[in-house]
């Protein structure tokens, strides 16, 4: 089994290098080919991924988001994989600082 989290697209640029969504696309493909290189034949393949938001420029234009997991999967199955199913991963809410506390409040 592989089970891998590439960077998003939009990270941070200290996660992420790719300048256009096509040539994070192609990244992705790259990995998918070389682990599909060593994975041994009827093993699983995971990898996580997530719709990504590109925020608005200014007021005048609406944000984009894009579907990054069926990118990702159209690459699988044009390397010839079965998809098997969708796994949500169910993140808790996050933590916040309450400034005149001065506390750290995680839900």
């Amino acid at each position: 089994m592989i089970f891998t989290s590439p960077p998003y697209y939009n990270a941070k640029t200290e996660y992420s290098e790719f300048l256009t969504y096509d040539k994070y696309l192609a990244f992705i493909k790259e990995i998918v080919e070389e682990a599909t290189r060593v994975l041994i034949p009827g093993k699983f393949f995971v990898m996580d991924s997530s719709p990504v938001l590109i925020p608005r420029i200014d007021r005048n234009h609406s944000s984009t988001r894009l579907a990054v997991p069926y990118d990702i999967h159209k690459i699988f199955m044009d390397l010839g994989y079965e998809f098997i199913d969708d796994i949500y991963w169910v993140k808790p809410e996050g933590c916040w600082l309450v400034s005149w506390k001065r506390q750290k409040v995680c839900s």
